[in-house]
């Protein structure tokens, strides 16, 4: 299905959080941002920093998704368009080190399903999720010459391949949950009181390119996750919580493997042999509209360095499948804000279990 949307270059003046208004006021599905170097544009269109990728981090990378997830719009690509063939070296190199950047960010924004550098008719590269012109994570239109698709590939394999390794593959994937919701009643078949429930049917996820579990819901996918926030404090200072269980069909859900120092794990849930389990960072970003009419942006996070919060156990049951599990006593934390999610509004226990099953090994 066809969404629309538009380039963030057309708003140069405005930031991310004013382009995503923009963009949910007009109906607009998606939006293409900007990721040039910060500093002054020597043409048009050029020079515009919607997400600066300069030293981009994973926790960047969730307050930008989590701010996307509250205005209900996505991200649909990465724009960099520099001459990577600039005659001057200088020039050149300061387009490819930039390049390498976006294209080092792709992932940790959930750019999953090609992770493809597709030219323009502006002779830039667009990194997101066209469904086409893949190869080794790069492609290039032929009418461009030999020599410039080299150059695309000679940068993006690295940057996409760490110390010789392929590159990292996108597969899809399915995310089942153990309960499903059940209406209060009906007699509860599931015999644990999980605080995060399925729809009753398989989800479409993803394993990323960075081994991590991934999942989006839009409005438009028609299901929902189940989120129960009873088993946790009724009144937590400052909160703005207004409702008790929801009903999400606007979501991410993402993974972040990690070791016992609490640092990211290169390979995520691929690098776990058959019976082995891991700790892991998760995160659900979303947004709700108050009894006040006030937008509100929400996160639930599994994530210790964020307090009274545990981690999830990842575990790899087969070759072609992981379990994703908090138990009984592991807290979420459950944030709320505007633009960086800061305010801790109270922790809960929230089990669940969920397998993530690759349909394309």
């Amino acid at each position: 299905m066809m969404r629309p949307g538009f380039v963030s270059a057309i708003l140069p003046e405005r930031d991310l959080d004013q382009v995503l208004t923009f963009a949910r006021a007009e109906g607009f599905a998606c939006v293409e941002a900007m990721c040039w170097p910060v500093g002054k544009a020597e043409r048009k269109y050029a020079g515009v920093t919607h997400i600066d990728v300069t030293d981009f981090t994973q926790a960047q990378a969730d307050d930008v998704l989590a701010r996307c997830a509250a205005q209900g719009v996505s991200l649909s690509a990465l724009g960099y368009y520099p001459n990577l063939l600039d005659p001057d070296p200088v020039v050149a190199e300061v387009a490819r080190a930039q390049l390498a950047r976006v294209i080092a960010a792709a992932p940790l924004l959930g750019m999953c399903r090609s992770m493809g550098c597709v030219e323009s008719a502006a002779g830039g590269v667009s990194l997101g999720r066209t469904p086409s012109c893949v190869f080794q994570g790069a492609a290039v239109k032929p009418t461009r010459s030999l020599s410039a698709a080299l150059a695309l590939l000679s940068l993006a394999a690295p940057a996409l391949a760490q110390k010789g390794k392929p590159s990292p593959l996108i597969q899809p994937a399915t995310l089942t949950f153990r309960c499903a919701y059940v209406p209060a009643e009906q007699l509860d078949p599931c015999a644990t009181l999980d605080g995060i429930r399925s729809d009753g049917a398989a989800y479409a996820g993803l394993l990323e390119g960075q081994g991590e579990a991934y999942l989006e819901l839009k409005p438009a996918d028609g299901r929902y996750l189940w989120l129960d926030f009873r088993n946790g404090p009724t009144d937590y200072p400052g909160s703005r919580r207004h409702f008790d269980t929801l009903f999400l069909n606007s979501l991410i859900l993402r993974t972040n493997v990690v070791d016992e120092n609490g640092n990211t794990v290169d390979g995520g849930l691929r690098i776990l042999v058959v019976g082995e389990e891991s700790d892991a960072r998760l995160f659900i970003p979303f947004n709700t509209v108050s009894p006040t009419g006030e937008s509100i942006a929400w996160a639930l996070r599994f994530y210790p360095t964020w307090p009274i919060s545990d981690l999830v156990t990842v575990r790899r049951v087969s070759q072609t499948s992981w379990e994703i599990e908090a138990t009984a006593a592991d807290r979420a934390v459950l944030a709320s804000g505007g633009r960086k999610l800061q305010v801790n509004e109270s922790p809960f226990l929230m089990p669940f279990k969920a397998t993530l099953t690759l349909t394309a090994p």
